[in-house]
């Protein structure tokens, strides 16, 4: 299971991605440090983890996998996104990421790499940054 990175969990959230999945970051305010909670030690987002509620002192973030955000920008964003495979001319499989758009105008992005999972969070990565980008 390839979970998206810290830095990919923010742009998603940034772009409105809010769904309830098996792990989350948590970025503590004060001293800016991050780390991966599994499901027993997830606490509800908006929880604000300070016994006098005076201020937030931990965000928390959606830790999907992959697969999970790439499908759900598909659903959501209306980005057309997918990885494939293929051999190159010394006959090596390398994996073949793209994405595309037609609304508004046609956009259209190739990512290769040597393994599935580089390709795959490659490719979010291309995503999230066309998508913030648009913004």
């Amino acid at each position: 299971m390839n979970i998206v990175t810290f830095e990919q969990a923010k742009k998603l959230n940034d772009l409105g991605f809010t769904q309830r999945v098996e792990h989350t970051y948590c970025l503590h305010q004060k001293s800016g440090n991050h780390r991966l909670m599994s499901p027993f030690g997830r606490m509800d987002y908006n929880q604000n983890n300070n016994r006098d509620n005076s201020e937030k002192v931990a965000v928390y973030y959606s830790a999907p996998t992959i697969s999970e955000a790439l499908q759900w920008i598909r659903d959501n964003k209306g980005i057309y996104c997918g990885i494939g495979c293929g051999y190159d001319v010394d006959n090596e499989i390398y994996y073949h990421g793209h994405f595309f758009t037609d609304n508004p105008y046609f956009v259209c992005e190739d990512i290769y790499e040597n393994t599935y999972p580089k390709a795959e969070s490659a490719l979010l990565d291309a995503v999230l940054t066309y998508l913030i980008e648009k913004i």
